[in-house]
Protein backbone atom coordinates (compact mmCIF):
# COMPACT_ATOMS: atom_id res chain seq x y z
CA UNK A 1 0.00 0.00 0.00
CA UNK A 2 3.06 2.54 0.56
CA UNK A 3 4.19 1.57 -2.47
CA UNK A 4 0.89 2.45 -4.42
CA UNK A 5 0.28 5.39 -2.47
CA UNK A 6 4.50 6.41 -3.31
CA UNK A 7 3.32 5.80 -6.92
CA UNK A 8 0.42 7.98 -6.28
CA UNK A 9 -2.06 5.09 -7.61
CA UNK A 10 -3.98 5.43 -3.92
CA UNK A 11 -4.24 8.53 -1.84
CA UNK A 12 -1.93 7.45 1.55
CA UNK A 13 -5.21 9.50 3.40
CA UNK A 14 -7.36 6.68 2.96
CA UNK A 15 -4.70 3.77 3.99
CA UNK A 16 -6.05 2.98 7.67
CA UNK A 17 -6.69 -0.37 9.57
CA UNK A 18 -9.77 -1.54 7.50
CA UNK A 19 -7.95 -1.10 4.17
CA UNK A 20 -4.87 -2.91 5.56
CA UNK A 21 -7.51 -6.35 6.56
CA UNK A 22 -9.25 -5.59 3.33
CA UNK A 23 -5.79 -6.04 1.21
CA UNK A 24 -4.88 -8.27 3.63
CA UNK A 25 -7.90 -10.57 3.22
CA UNK A 26 -8.18 -10.36 -0.70
CA UNK A 27 -4.52 -11.10 -1.22
CA UNK A 28 -4.50 -14.11 1.77
CA UNK A 29 -7.66 -15.95 1.71
CA UNK A 30 -6.75 -18.94 -0.29
CA UNK A 31 -3.09 -19.66 1.28
CA UNK A 32 -2.50 -22.06 3.85
CA UNK A 33 -0.66 -21.71 7.26
CA UNK A 34 2.25 -24.44 7.09
CA UNK A 35 3.66 -23.62 10.58
CA UNK A 36 1.62 -21.89 13.35
CA UNK A 37 3.37 -20.59 16.15
CA UNK A 38 1.12 -20.28 19.35
CA UNK A 39 2.21 -17.60 22.25
CA UNK A 40 -0.38 -17.62 24.62
CA UNK A 41 -1.17 -19.83 27.79
CA UNK A 42 -3.92 -21.97 26.19
CA UNK A 43 -3.92 -23.95 22.49
CA UNK A 44 -6.49 -21.48 20.75
CA UNK A 45 -6.69 -21.19 17.00
CA UNK A 46 -6.78 -17.23 17.21
CA UNK A 47 -9.74 -16.76 15.06
CA UNK A 48 -8.03 -18.58 12.31
CA UNK A 49 -10.24 -20.18 9.45
CA UNK A 50 -10.57 -23.91 9.53
CA UNK A 51 -10.21 -23.75 5.78
CA UNK A 52 -6.65 -22.45 6.17
CA UNK A 53 -5.30 -24.55 8.62
CA UNK A 54 -6.19 -28.29 7.41
CA UNK A 55 -2.56 -28.93 6.94
CA UNK A 56 -0.91 -26.66 9.44
CA UNK A 57 1.30 -27.35 12.20
CA UNK A 58 0.92 -25.89 15.20
CA UNK A 59 3.80 -25.68 18.07
CA UNK A 60 2.62 -24.18 21.08
CA UNK A 61 5.21 -22.48 22.87
CA UNK A 62 3.45 -20.67 25.97
CA UNK A 63 4.17 -16.93 26.79
CA UNK A 64 6.00 -14.89 24.55
CA UNK A 65 7.55 -13.34 27.46
CA UNK A 66 8.85 -16.81 28.67
CA UNK A 67 9.88 -17.51 25.21
CA UNK A 68 13.95 -18.14 24.72
CA UNK A 69 16.00 -18.30 21.88
CA UNK A 70 16.66 -21.76 22.10
CA UNK A 71 13.31 -22.58 22.63
CA UNK A 72 12.00 -21.11 19.36
CA UNK A 73 15.08 -22.60 17.63
CA UNK A 74 13.94 -25.63 18.63
CA UNK A 75 10.07 -25.10 17.41
CA UNK A 76 11.69 -24.18 14.03
CA UNK A 77 14.03 -27.82 13.75
CA UNK A 78 10.70 -29.45 15.07
CA UNK A 79 9.12 -27.83 12.08
CA UNK A 80 11.94 -29.13 9.76
CA UNK A 81 12.05 -32.56 10.74
CA UNK A 82 8.32 -32.94 9.62
CA UNK A 83 7.16 -35.17 6.35
CA UNK A 84 3.65 -34.71 5.44
CA UNK A 85 2.15 -36.57 3.58
CA UNK A 86 -1.26 -36.09 1.79
CA UNK A 87 -3.21 -39.12 0.25
CA UNK A 88 -2.31 -42.36 0.33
Amino acid sequence: MCEAAQAEQIDARNIDEAAVERLLAEAHSSLELALVLQFCDESLLGSLPPWQIRNSHFIHLGSLRRLTPARLHSALLEFDSLHQRHGT
